[in-house]
């Protein structure tokens, strides 16, 4: 170990986990996964590559807990019985290597296309994504009691797979941030018009998830700091949801920017335009506000980065 980097390669804490250093892969959809969502052997040999090379822990993409919310051609699933088989082979390609594996749970809401996932996309209100411009069905009742249902269930196969945690896609303007955020949520019932209301639907989806896995298996949150569009999110409403997460029982909390109607501004997927480390201090006024671990990302490039960001207290984590 390079002595200069003593904090990145010191094992952390994610609930009970104790992983064997602080670097993090990234969830970042690949397109390896076969047209029904189902782990490929492509899929299986990059996960083993990059585990191989160290990192201590895997957050394996933003994967489909209902056919409805699929996003992307060849993402992968979570959403049915039949991709349990692929993930425990996904799971043993990490573990071979010593690194803990998660996996995101994720629907696209409206900014999953229909030609993509084949029916209409749905959300909190049926305002289009500026980006996919699809009309999408304002969400019934009924309609969040079966997407919470199937984040539960995806949650269940997760750990049936061999996951040693689960992580909430609650950034980048999917689902879980489309109730959470005025810009795409107009509701006037109990899940829209306060920040407490906003939240309900991630409070149910995090109950669910954790009803189904058991009070110690780690369950993880994603969130975009701030959205950075008029009547978007904003750090300090994000820092009040990080808190009620604590609350709740999140063993870490990941925290990002942006969603598609801000993609163009750089701050969600920072381009080479865009300076390094462009997130921390996002990171760091939530670390600030919550005592459980806090992932970093976005353009943390080099080792000596890292470190500095470990070192003063900007995040636990460095997602890559």
């Amino acid at each position: 170990m390079n002595p200069s980097y003593v904090a990145l390669f010191t094992p952390g804490q994610i609930g009970h986990l104790r992983p064997k250093n602080r670097l993090v892969l990234a969830p970042m959809v690949r397109n390896y996964a076969a047209d029904d969502g189902s782990a490929t052997p492509r899929y299986i040999a990059h996960v083993e590559r990059v585990a191989r090379g160290g990192v201590g822990t895997l957050i394996l993409e933003a994967s489909f807990v209902r056919q409805d919310g699929k996003g992307f051609a060849h993402q992968l699933g979570i959403h049915s019985d039949d991709m349990i088989v692929g993930l425990r082979a996904l799971v043993a390609a990490g573990h071979r290597h010593g690194a803990l594996m998660g996996v995101q749970l994720y629907h696209g809401g409206r900014q999953a296309s229909a030609r993509i996932s084949g029916s209409q996309p749905f959300a909190p209100s049926a305002i289009p994504d500026p980006l996919v411009n699809e009309l999408p069905h304002a969400m019934t009742p009924g309609d969040i009691a079966g997407v919470v249902a199937a984040f539960g269930a995806a949650a269940g196969r997760a750990q049936q797979a061999g996951f040693d945690f689960v992580e909430l896609h609650g950034a980048h303007g999917y689902l879980i941030a489309e109730f959470l955020s005025p810009f795409s949520n107009r509701r006037t019932d109990a899940y829209g018009g306060t920040p407490e209301k906003r939240r309900r639907f991630l409070e149910q989806v995090f109950a669910a998830a954790r009803a189904a896995v058991g009070p110690e298996f780690p369950v993880t949150v994603r969130l975009s700091a701030e959205e950075r569009i008029a009547q978007g999110l904003a750090l300090e409403e994000t820092i009040g949801t990080a808190r009620r997460l604590e609350q709740l029982g999140a063993a870490a909390l990941h925290i990002s920017n942006g969603n598609y109607a801000t993609y163009a501004q750089g701050t969600m997927i920072p381009p080479m335009a865009i300076e390094d480390g462009v997130l921390l201090p996002f990171a760091q006024a939530v670390k600030q506000a919550v005592r459980v671990p806090v992932i970093a990302v976005g353009k943390l490039r080099t080792a000596a980065m890292a470190e500095a960001a470990l070192t003063r207290g900007q995040a636990d984590f460095i997602a890559l």
